[in-house]
């Protein structure tokens, strides 16, 4: 034990982890007689990264409350980092984030794949072209999501900017809304995922411009323990999500093409 913090010793640490695991498997006593009787319900906790909430959740969760109404699902915004040590704490049953983690412990179900596209103001000299290469984004001023954002590192990577660059990076937001706004305004461009192209007005969407091939690529999946206790919810769960996300979306690409989401 230090004073500052107070932290377990190793045999007590030790402790923890085998009381986790022993929490665990009582908890799957119950969910082994659920799915006996052919019962999906109970509480779920499902956490999810900012940049697939606002537009995943709106997707599948009329339809999930509707078809199983006795899960009481419970969501939570969260960070990919915050996402992967919560399941670890077993304080969630499950998570959707920009994958692959090569998290050895935890499992990944693909669920997805959205593809990237450049979004830029009215009248930029880059809407001349009817496809777009990292080069061209050299000179420009690429806006990005904030720190602890996943797809803040996958744009990096892929425009090969350099994170601390301050003549790179000169604003940074939560939401991909405030970045539209400000391409919008004409101020510098940025990128989106299919999805959140999706949503944008039909003149907006004159104003996207893809990748040439092979198209940078970001896979959303299902992320859980390996032992799963409510492996029922979460079956139900991404039968639910895969009926309700284009079907485009769904199909399985080369692992090649897909840009990591962690360092």
């Amino acid at each position: 034990r230090k004073r500052h913090p107070i932290l377990p010793t190793q045999v007590g640490q030790a402790i923890i982890d085998q009381a986790r695991t022993i929490l665990r498997e009582v908890d799957r006593l119950d969910e082994i007689a659920k799915v006996h009787q052919e019962a999906i319900s109970g509480e779920y906790r499902l956490g999810i990264i900012p940049t697939v909430a606002t537009t995943l959740i709106p997707l599948f969760l009329p339809k999930f409350s509707t078809r199983f109404p006795k899960v009481k699902l419970i969501l939570e915004e969260i960070t990919t980092e915050e996402l992967i040590d919560r399941l670890g704490r077993d304080e969630l049953d499950c998570g959707i984030a920009a994958t692959p983690l090569g998290m050895s412990d935890l499992d990944e179900t693909p669920l997805f794949y959205e593809s990237f596209s450049v979004y830029t103001p009215p009248n930029h000299p880059l809407l001349k072209q009817s496809i777009i290469s990292k080069t061209d984004l050299k000179s420009e001023q690429v806006w990005l999501m904030g720190e602890g954002h996943c797809f803040r590192h996958q744009v990096t990577q892929l425009c090969e900017m350099r994170d601390d660059a301050n003549d790179q990076i000169q604003f940074e937001s939560g939401n991909f809304k405030t970045l539209i706004q400000l391409v919008d305004q004409g101020f510098g461009v940025t990128l989106l995922p299919q999805l959140v192209a999706f949503d944008l007005s039909s003149s907006q969407q004159k104003r996207l411009r893809t990748f040439g091939s092979p198209p940078p690529i970001r896979e959303v999946s299902l992320v859980s323990r390996r032992s799963l206790v409510k492996r029922n919810i979460t079956q139900a769960l991404q039968a639910v999500i895969l009926e309700s996300v284009p079907e485009a979306l769904t199909r399985p690409v080369k692992r090649k093409l897909i840009v990591d989401p962690v360092q």
